[in-house]
């Protein structure tokens, strides 16, 4: 995996900036650490990850697998976040795979292709 991943708190949501290539369902059990390392230095719950820069396997079949090692593997803490994806267009099936299988096992997990209409949805508070 060769991914670059920073983090800002920007006061009322963290933002994580995600570049580089996840290859395989171990890069994206990796790259879901990584998130996790950001996310648990800060006190923030409301997450928007931009990955616009970040390419994804061709298999979302590894969809169900990551949600699955998240939610085996990562600390409970994590189906208290609120998380908005933002992914390229061309991952956007990617992104929306995502999304119907985290809010299937219980979390606030929510794909986009627009940073701008993810940081909406994100910093309502009806959702």
């Amino acid at each position: 995996m060769d991914i670059i991943m920073t983090s800002e708190d920007k006061g009322d949501h963290l933002m994580i900036r995600s570049a580089g290539t996840i290859e395989s369902k171990e890069d994206l059990f990796r790259h879901s650490e990584l998130v996790y390392q950001h996310v648990s230095k800060s006190d923030q719950r409301k997450i928007l990850i931009d990955a616009i820069h970040t390419l994804f396997p061709a298999d979302i079949a590894f969809v169900y697998e990551q949600v699955d090692f998240f939610s085996k593997n990562l600390p409970e803490e994590i189906r208290l976040l609120k998380i908005a994806i933002v992914v390229a267009p061309e991952f956007s099936g990617f992104g929306k795979f995502w999304e119907i299988v985290a809010e299937s096992k219980g979390y606030n997990y929510h794909s986009f292709i627009s940073l701008e209409k993810a940081r909406t949805w994100l910093l309502q508070e009806d959702n």
